[in-house]
């Protein structure tokens, strides 16, 4: 809507970049996931029952800290101030500089 404004075009930006990274990491998890539990289902009892119990708790804390960036951004964007998550505020606020 407001297409001159550079606080909405950052969070807009930081938003697609947090998007997109998510996705790839959640891809790049899922398959090292996959290979784990591949691995895991030829251990013996014990060690494969823990590293079936481990890799969920991995993905809900993933899945956590994500909601968690998202809703920070949220407020955030809502109050009208910048704020910059690490590394992807960075390219968030290059892209969005330019015209």
């Amino acid at each position: 809507i407001e297409k001159d404004s550079r606080l909405v075009r950052f969070h807009a930006m930081q938003s697609i970049l947090l998007s997109v990274v998510a996705i790839v990491i959640g891809v790049v998890f899922w398959v090292v996931t996959f290979v784990i539990w591949i691995i895991a289902s030829q251990l013996p009892g014990f060690l494969g029952t823990i590293v079936g119990l481990v890799v969920p708790l991995i993905w809900i804390v993933f899945w956590v800290g994500l909601l968690i960036a998202w809703i920070m951004c949220l407020i955030k964007a809502f109050q009208g101030t910048y704020f910059k998550l690490p590394i992807i505020g960075n390219f968030a606020e290059q892209f969005s500089a330019k015209k």
